[in-house]
């Protein structure tokens, strides 16, 4: 297989970002080799180790760093223009449905692998990217009178755990507002008043 040239260098690099999180997707982190990249990107292993010098623990701290990235960037295209705290929701729930259902989970079966400085590094980028966004909004619900005092720190986990679990179901959920309903959900409650 030719090596690539300097034109298609970063074409290579991300090529190998996104196969690797279909691959882990598919086998799980222990279940991908850097040769079956390799193969399922059609390069040498030499050219992944030649983006990749500390091989598969790297482009895997890289790939997450980039999902983190790129969520949170969809998280603030949504949340931009919204004014309620149910709008926001509803949009960051929509956008996270549309979105590659399984990559929370090929986060969370990655980062266990992962050195302990890369886990910390990538969390401090999840606390940025994705985690004081929703907070935010929920911090904002509450100042402006939209939602009543509470733990802000755990609604936001909740929230976000909701929205990891609804990825995996994505595929079998067809009905339109789904988003919504979801939202008033866990903005109302289902106790009785």
């Amino acid at each position: 297989m030719a090596r690539p040239t300097v034109d298609n260098t970063q074409d290579t690099k991300n090529l190998a970002l996104d196969a690797m999180a279909q691959l882990i997707q598919e086998f799980g982190y222990n279940g991908v080799s850097m040769n079956a990249l390799a193969q399922r990107i059609g390069v040498r292993k030499a050219s992944l180790y030649h983006h990749f010098p500390d091989g598969k623990e790297q482009l895997v701290a890289d790939m997450i760093e980039r999902m983190i990235q790129q969520h949170g960037q969809g998280y603030q295209d949504v949340l931009n223009g919204e004014t309620s705290v149910r709008e926001r929701l509803e949009h960051v729930l929509q956008f996270s449905l549309a979105a590659n259902s399984e990559v929370s989970h090929v986060v969370t079966d990655s980062l266990r692998f992962l050195h302990p400085e890369q886990r910390s590094s990538l969390w401090e980028l999840f606390q940025q990217n994705q985690y004081q966004k929703i907070k935010q909004v929920l911090d904002d619900g509450v100042a402006n009178g939209e939602l009543r005092r509470h733990d802000t720190t755990i609604s936001t986990w909740m929230f976000l755990s909701l929205m990891r679990e609804l990825g995996v179901w994505e595929s079998f959920i067809s009905d339109q507002d789904f988003s919504e309903r979801v939202v008033s959900l866990f903005l109302e409650g289902v106790r009785k008043t």
